[in-house]
C-alpha cells in the first residue's frame, strides 16, 4: 500500500484495520486508507506525517519502521493476495477466540436459558463468518423473477448528448446530460407529509409503540404486514394544521394537513381529501400480520374456546367443538396467565398466522355468529376483550365493522368457523370485503407532531389501532432506469435504504406502467400479464447493477465501483442515500462524517471519470414558507449564514464579510480551521456562494458574541457538531481561545500604530472609520500588543473591586470596535465579554496575559499593576469557565475506569498545592493536562491543550427571513464566524444540486406534477422543470409525451 496507489483499493476492500495482528500494523493501515479517501498520496513520508499529527508515530514503530516495511516487499502486484493472507489469518483468530466464547459458555454455571446461550454462541461463530466486500452487487438480471416487464424506449435522443441522459427532456437540454466528474446530489423532504399526532399507535412485531416514542432503528409494521426499520425520524413539530380522518370503521386518526394517504386511486393528503369529501376516498386493508421469528402457541384453538365460553358463560360447548378440542389440552389457565382482564392477550396477537387463526376460530365458534349482512358477530366481550379481538382481526388482515356494547362485528372473505353450521352461513351470506372509506375530516387546533421514514419500497407502515396503511419515491432510480434500460449504460445503484427486490420492484412498475401495490401482492389482470411477457429480454439484457449491502462503507463503495469501471465501464452511480452512509470509524459528529463523504464522491466521480448521484435529505426548513418552495439551505446536514457574516481569515489575520466575498466571487483564501485536536490551522475557503432564502435564528453567547445562521446550520458543542435548532440556554459552544498569526505580516512605524491607537481610543477618528483598519491585523504581534496598550491607556479602564480581591478590565466603544478588538487579543489567547459596546475582560487568566503581555499605561497604570499582583495569588483559583464542565464529568468517568487514588489526582490537579479541596475546585487547564498525565488519557489531555473556549448559549431567537450563503472550506469543513466555530454545508462539492418539490394545494391544476429546482449548476444555468409525478407507478415522468415514463 506503501508502494503503490493501485494495491490501496484491492487491499482496502478485503481488510480491516483489526485484521492485523500488530498494533502497529493498524495504525499504519489506517492512516494509508484516510489519506486514500481523502485524494492525498500515501507513502512513507506523508503516513509518518499523518501518524505524527495523530500522536502515532512512535507507537507505530517511527518513521524507520515504515522504510523497513517497504523494503521487506518485493513487489506491490500481489498486494491482494497478501491482503487475502491477512484476512483469513484474522477470520481464524476470530474463529479461535469465538470457539473460546462458546466453550466458555458452555461450562458456565447458571449462564442462563439454554436457548439463550445457543443463541448467543451462534451469534459469535455468526459474527466470525461475516461477509465483507466482494461482489455484493448483482446485475438486473440476478434479481429479476418471472414478474419482468417492458416500457416503450424512449426515442428522440439526439447525438448532441455529450452526457450521461437523465431521460427527463427539459433537463438533459439544461444539462446535456450528466457528465464525468460530476458529483450530483439530488434532494426531497423526508417522509413528505407523514406528521401523526404524537399518540398515535403504532403496531409493532412485538406490541405497539406511540409516534412520539418511536426512535430511528425500531420496528414498525408495513402494509404486508412484514417488519420494517424506521431510518429516519423527525423532531416533534407544533403550529401545524391538524385534522381528525374518520373511517368506516369508526376508527380516527389525527394528521397535519400534509399527511399522505394511500387511497385505491391516488396519493392524497388530509387538506386534499377534506376538500373533495363528496368523492369516495378508500383506503385499502393491511394484509395479514407476517412477522419473521413468530412463535407458534401450542393449543391455540383451545386458547380461542377458553376466550369464548369466558365471553358467553357456557359451560359446554358444540360437539363439533369438542371434537376439535380433543386431544389438546384445557387453555383456560392459559387464558388466565395472559391476564385478559388486566392486560390482554399481547403474545397471541403477535403469533404465528396460524396460530392467530386458530384462536379467532376457537372464539367464533363458541361466541361468535353470523348476521344477515354476513358479518361475523362476537357478542358478552368485555372492554379489554374487545380491543383484543379487534387487534386479533385486524391483524389477520380482516375488516372490524362495528364495536358497540359488548361486541365487535368483522367481515372476512375467508373461512373462519369450524363448526359446519356458522360455516356454511358465514359462507353462504358473506360478500367481498369493501376498502375502508375516509367518511369525514375534521379541522381541530393543531397539535404536536412527528413523522418518520422506513425503509420499505412502498414506504408504507401502519399508523393506528385500526393498522391503517400511511404513505415515497426517488428520482434517482428514474434517472438510473434511463441510463441503464433505455441507453444501455452501464449504471449501479448503492442502495442502504431499500433492498435489490424493492429496487427491482420499482423499475418493473416504472417500465411496465402497473400499480406497485399490484405488483407487489400479485393482483394483476391479464393484460399486466401480457406486458411482462413482452419484454423480459430487454428488461434482463441492462447494465443496472444494484448493490444492498448493509452498513456500506465508503471504501467498499470505492472498491466496487473501480471494479465495476474496469469490468463493465461504468456510466453512472447512484447511491441512495447519503445520510445513511457510514466511515466505519469514530467521528466527532454526523455533520462531520456527512461532509467528508460529500468530499470523497468528488473524488470518486473525478477519479473514474463517472457522474456520482448522491440522494440526500431535505431539513424542515420549506414548511416554514408559504410556498413551501426548498432551497439548498434547507439540505439535511448543512446549513447557512447571512450576508453580513464575518469570516476571520488566517492570510490577512483580518475578518471580511460572506456577502463580500460572493460579490467579489473571491476564491482559495485563507481561513482559520479545526483539526482533530481541535487547534486552528490554515485551510482553502474555495468560494461562497448563495443558498437561496431562508428563515434564520440568532444566537446569543455568554460573553455577547452573536451569530445570525440558519436553523440547520451545525455548531461544535461539546458533544461534537450541533445542529442550531438543538441547542439550548446553558450549551456549550466552541469559539476561539487563541489564533496563530497569520501568513502575510506587515510591519508599520510605532509612531504610526500609536497614533491610530489614540485616534481610536480618544473617539477622535474619522466618522466613517469605526472599525479597527484591515492592516493592523496582520502587524506583529509586538506591534498588536503596542497598538492595545495605548488603546487601552486612551479609553480603558481598569478597576479593582472595594475588598481588593478581583478587578476587572473594560473598553468603551461602538460594536463594531469590540468585535474587532475581540480578534486581535484572540492573538494573546485572551477572552473578552462584550457588554453594550464595552470590552470586558474578567476572567483571571485573560487578565493575567494582558497585563503580562500588553498592559496598561498613564492614569490607570498603578491599578493596573495592583490587579496584576492579585491575579498571579489568585492565580489557583481560575475562573470555571476556563474548561467546560463537561470535561470534569469526562475526568470522573477516567477516574473510575483507570482507578488511581484521590491523593494522587489532588496532587496532580494541585501541583504544588495538596488537599482535596484543590482538585474538587479547580477547572482550569493546567489540571486538568496535570489529571491527564497521571489517568495516561489521550482525550483528556486534548481537552486540555487546544484552541477552544467553551462559551455558553445564552438564547436562540428567530430573526427574519432573508438570502443566506455558505463556502467550502477544504478537509476540515468549517470556520470562524463572527467569533464562533460554524460547519460549512454537504453541497460543497456538488457540481449539480437538484431539489423536488410536489406539495400541491387541494384541487390545483397542477395536482399530479413535480417541480424540479436545478438550484446549483456549476458549469451552466440554473432553472425550473416541472415534471409528472406518478406514485402509484413509482415514477417521475416527462410532461410534454406522457408515453410512460420517458
Amino acid at each position: 500500500m506503501l508502494l503503490s496507489k493501485d494495491a490501496i483499493a484491492d487491499v482496502g476492500e478485503a481488510v480491516r484495520g483489526h485484521d492485523f495482528y500488530k498494533p502497529a500494523h493498524e495504525l499504519i493501515f489506517d492512516a494509508v486508507i484516510d489519506l486514500y479517501s481523502r485524494g492525498e498520496p500515501a507513502d512513507a513520508i506523508t503516513v509518518s506525517d499523518e501518524l505524527s499529527k495523530r500522536g502515532d508515530l512512535q507507537r507505530a514503530g517511527g518513521q524507520a519502521y515504515l522504510h523497513d516495511l517497504i523494503q521487506s516487499v518485493p513487489t506491490a502486484a500481489n498486494a491482494g493476495y497478501y491482503a487475502q493472507i491477512v484476512a483469513e489469518r484474522a477470520v481464524l483468530r476470530r474463529l479461535v477466540e469465538a470457539g473460546t466464547k462458546v466453550v466458555q459458555m458452555g461450562y458456565a454455571q447458571g449462564g442462563g436459558d439454554v436457548e439463550e446461550i445457543v443463541n448467543a454462541a451462534q451469534a459469535e461463530v455468526y459474527t466470525v463468518a461475516e461477509k465483507r466486500g466482494g461482489e455484493d452487487y448483482a446485475p438486473l438480471w440476478d434479481t429479476l423473477n418471472e414478474t419482468m416487464t417492458e416500457i416503450e424506449v424512449a426515442a428522440g435522443r439526439t447525438d448532441e448528448m455529450t452526457g450521461v441522459p437523465t431521460g427527463f427532456t427539459d433537463l438533459d437540454e439544461l444539462t446535456h446530460g450528466l457528465h464525468p466528474g460530476q458529483m450530483i446530489v439530488v434532494a426531497a423532504r423526508p417522509a413528505i407529509g407523514k406528521a401523526l399526532a404524537l399518540d398515535t399507535p403504532l403496531p409493532t412485531p412485538t406490541g405497539w409503540t406511540t409516534m412520539g416514542e418511536v426512535a430511528v432503528g425500531d420496528q414498525l409494521i408495513d402494509a404486508e404486514g412484514r417488519a420494517t426499520t424506521v431510518v429516519a425520524a423527525t423532531e416533534v413539530m407544533t403550529e401545524r394544521p391538524c385534522y381528525e380522518v374518520e373511517f368506516s370503521d369508526g376508527s380516527v386518526i389525527v394528521a397535519d394537513a400534509q399527511h399522505q394517504w394511500q387511497t385505491t386511486a391516488a396519493v392524497r393528503t388530509t387538506e386534499q381529501i377534506a376538500a373533495t369529501l363528496s368523492e369516495r376516498h378508500e383506503v385499502a386493508f393491511a394484509e395479514a400480520l407476517d412477522l419473521p421469528g413468530a412463535e407458534a402457541i401450542e393449543g391455540a384453538y383451545a386458547l380461542g374456546v377458553a376466550m369464548g365460553r369466558d365471553c358467553s358463560g357456557r359451560a359446554e360447548v358444540e360437539p363439533e367443538v369438542a371434537m376439535w378440542l380433543a386431544g389438546d389440552f384445557d387453555a383456560t389457565p392459559l387464558l388466565r396467565t395472559a391476564g385478559q382482564d388486566e392486560g390482554g392477550i399481547a403474545p397471541v396477537l403477535r403469533a404465528d398466522r396460524s396460530s392467530r387463526r386458530s384462536v379467532l376460530a376457537g372464539l367464533v365458534d363458541v361466541a361468535g355468529s353470523v348476521d344477515d349482512a354476513g358479518r361475523v358477530v362476537v357478542d358478552g366481550l368485555s372492554s379489554a376483550s374487545q380491543r383484543d379481538v379487534t387487534d386479533l382481526v385486524r391483524g389477520l388482515g380482516f375488516r372490524v365493522d362495528e364495536v358497540s356494547g359488548h361486541a365487535v362485528a368483522f367481515s372476512a372473505d375467508a373461512d373462519i368457523f369450524r363448526v359446519e353450521r356458522l360455516a356454511i352461513r358465514h359462507k353462504e351470506l358473506r360478500g367481498p370485503v369493501m376498502p375502508r372509506v375516509i367518511t369525514d375530516v375534521r379541522r381541530i387546533p393543531s397539535v404536536p407532531v412527528r413523522c418518520v421514514e422506513v425503509d420499505n419500497a412502498d414506504h408504507l407502515y401502519l399508523a393506528g389501532r385500526s393498522m391503517v396503511p400511511t404513505h415515497n419515491s426517488t428520482l434517482g432510480v428514474d434517472i438510473a432506469r434511463a441510463a441503464a434500460i433505455h441507453h444501455q449504460m452501464a449504471t449501479a445503484i448503492f442502495s442502504l435504504e431499500m433492498s435489490r427486490s424493492e429496487i427491482t420492484m420499482r423499475v418493473l412498475a416504472a417500465e411496465a406502467s402497473i400499480q406497485l401495490q399490484h405488483l407487489r401482492r400479485g393482483k394483476m389482470s391479464d393484460p399486466d400479464w401480457r406486458k411482462l411477457s413482452r419484454v423480459v429480454g430487454r428488461i434482463s439484457d441492462s447494465p443496472l447493477y444494484i448493490d444492498d449491502s448493509p452498513n456500506l462503507a465508503l471504501m467498499e463503495i470505492r472498491a466496487k465501483a473501480r471494479r465495476l469501471k474496469q469490468q463493465h465501464n461504468l456510466k453512472l452511480i447512484v447511491i441512495d442515500y447519503l445520510q445513511l452512509m457510514t466511515s466505519g470509524k469514530k467521528v466527532e459528529s454526523r455533520q462531520q462524517e456527512v461532509s467528508e463523504f460529500s468530499r470523497a464522491l468528488k473524488l470518486l466521480a473525478k477519479e473514474l471519470q463517472v457522474p456520482v448521484i448522491a440522494i440526500s435529505q431535505l431539513n424542515r426548513g420549506p414548511e416554514q414558507r408559504t410556498d413551501k418552495r426548498p432551497a439548498m439551505s434547507d439540505l439535511r446536514e448543512s446549513g447557512c449564514l447571512p450576508a453580513e457574516t464575518r469570516i476571520l481569515r488566517a492570510d490577512t489575520g483580518a475578518e471580511t464579510t460572506i456577502g463580500e466575498l460572493v460579490e467579489t466571487g473571491a476564491k482559495d483564501i485563507d481561513v482559520w480551521a479545526l483539526d482533530d485536536s481541535l487547534r486552528y490551522v490554515k485551510r482553502k475557503m474555495t468560494h461562497a456562494f448563495s443558498t437561496g432564502t431562508a428563515v434564520v435564528f440568532k444566537l446569543t453567547l455568554a460573553s455577547g458574541k452573536t451569530v445570525r445562521a440558519t436553523e440547520n446550520h451545525p455548531f461544535l458543542a461539546y458533544e461534537g457538531w450541533t445542529p442550531l435548532a438543538q441547542l439550548r440556554q446553558g450549551d456549550r459552544v466552541a469559539v476561539p481561545r487563541h489564533v496563530p498569526s497569520p501568513r502575510a505580516l506587515t510591519e508599520w512605524e510605532d509612531a504610526r500604530v500609536i497614533l491610530l491607537a489614540h485616534m481610536l481610543g480618544s473617539g477622535r477618528q474619522p466618522s466613517m472609520m469605526d472599525r479597527v483598519p484591515e492592516e493592523v491585523f496582520s502587524l506583529p504581534k509586538a506591534q498588536i500588543a503596542l497598538f492595545l496598550t495605548h488603546l487601552w491607556s486612551t479609553g480603558g479602564v481598569v478597576t479593582i473591586d472595594g475588598g481588593g480581591r478581583a478587578g476587572r478590565l473594560s473598553l468603551a466603544v461602538s460594536r463594531d470596535l469590540a468585535d474587532d478588538v475581540s480578534r486581535l487579543l484572540l492573538r494573546f489567547g485572551i477572552q473578552v465579554e462584550i457588554l453594550d459596546g464595552t470590552v470586558v475582560i474578567t476572567e483571571v487568566d485573560s487578565q493575567r496575559r494582558f497585563l503580562q503581555e500588553i498592559g496598561v499605561h498613564g492614569v490607570f497604570a498603578q491599578a493596573a499593576d495592583e490587579l496584576l499582583s492579585l491575579v498571579r495569588r489568585a492565580r489557583e483559583h481560575i475562573d470555571a469557565d476556563a474548561v467546560a464542565p463537561e470535561v470534569w464529568e469526562d475526568v470522573r468517568e477516567a477516574v473510575v475506569e483507570c482507578g488511581p487514588s484521590r491523593r494522587e489526582l489532588a496532587a496532580a490537579a494541585a501541583g504544588d498545592r495538596s488537599g482535596a479541596v484543590a482538585y474538587a475546585t479547580s477547572l482550569s487547564r493546567e489540571p486538568v493536562a496535570q489529571v491527564a498525565a497521571v489517568l495516561d488519557r489521550a482525550e483528556l489531555d486534548l481537552a486540555a491543550v487546544n484552541d477552544v473556549f467553551w462559551d455558553t448559549v445564552v438564547s436562540v431567537e428567530a430573526d427574519g427571513v432573508e438570502e443566506v450563503y455558505d463556502a467550502t472550506v477544504l478537509g476540515r469543513h468549517n470556520f470562524v464566524a463572527n467569533g464562533i466555530a460554524v460547519h460549512n454545508s454537504i453541497e460543497q462539492d456538488a457540481d449539480l444540486v437538484i431539489l423536488l418539490h410536489r406539495d400541491r394545494d387541494p384541487g390545483s391544476e397542477r395536482e399530479g406534477e413535480a417541480d424540479v429546482i436545478v438550484a446549483k449548476h456549476r458549469n451552466g444555468p440554473t432553472a425550473d422543470i416541472v415534471l409528472g409525478f406518478q406514485g402509484h407507478y413509482a415514477r417521475f415522468s416527462n410532461l410534454a409525451k406522457d408515453s410512460g415514463g420517458f
